[in-house]
């Protein structure tokens, strides 16, 4: 089977979309072929059987640039593949379909987001199927495509250190709490940065670290993150809370 994915960005190193590098690495080993089509092109290291092209946003192509790059990727390759995968953005879908519908082949759109806009909706009657990881992680009234298929944690990769942990003393560490994601108002830092505000400094409770892993995207996100910052050094946590 040979498959065409659309995403945002292919780069091992980005804080928000590494982990589709992964992905990528894990489809490829069931696959023959993989065209791959990014927004932006940074690091990466796939199987010889994934080729990467690259809409240009890394170079500074303007949107409409962009578009008819995606155009000819399609109207070349389409004929050679067996369907497409479209990576969380529904415009791709909208923008691809016409080429799809030409050339006869499905289309399936990978979505994760409580917003519904237009796009989502519009997408929607284009696409065959909305892959999504649970009921509340796609919203759309319509459920007769949407298909429940989980998160796609791989837990081989993702699973406790059984040594780490028997050979530790408990007893003699801090209690640690790692926090890895986004920043953002949606994955509330906010509350944990003020549990441990109570337990420090009215509880009493000294023995905790916290690690919070990831960077904001969006202007409010950075204004969010400035927030938080403030709030910790008005409480004087720096000791215990660090950003990573």
């Amino acid at each position: 089977m040979k498959l065409i994915i659309i995403s945002q960005k292919i780069d091992i190193d980005d804080d928000n979309l590494g982990f589709f590098h992964y992905w990528l690495e894990k489809i490829a080993s069931r696959l023959e072929k993989v065209y791959v089509v990014c927004l932006s092109e940074g690091k990466h290291s796939l199987p010889e059987n994934v080729s990467v092209y690259s809409l240009g946003k890394e170079k500074g192509y303007s949107k409409l640039r962009q578009l008819f790059r995606l155009q000819k990727f399609l109207f070349k390759n389409l004929k050679k593949a067996d369907g497409v995968f479209v990576h969380m953005c529904p415009i791709y879908a909208i923008a691809s379909f016409p080429l799809v519908k030409l050339f006869r082949k499905k289309m399936i759109l990978w979505y994760l987001h409580k917003s519904v806009k237009w796009k989502l909706k519009l997408a929607e009657k284009l696409v065959d199927k909305i892959l999504t990881a649970s009921k509340e992680s796609c919203r759309l009234k319509n459920r007769k495509k949407i298909e429940i298929v989980g998160h796609g944690v791989d837990t081989e990769l993702f699973r406790p250190s059984h040594n780490r942990i028997n050979a530790v003393n408990i007893e003699n560490e801090k209690f640690k709490i790692l926090s890895v994601g986004r920043i953002t108002p949606i994955k509330d830092q906010k509350t944990l940065i003020e549990a441990v505000d109570v337990l420090v400094n009215e509880k009493n409770i000294k023995d905790i670290k916290v690690k919070i892993v990831g960077t904001p995207l969006e202007n409010h996100e950075k204004e969010y993150f400035e927030k938080l910052r403030s709030f910790i050094q008005e409480k004087k946590l720096e000791e215990y809370i660090k950003f990573l």
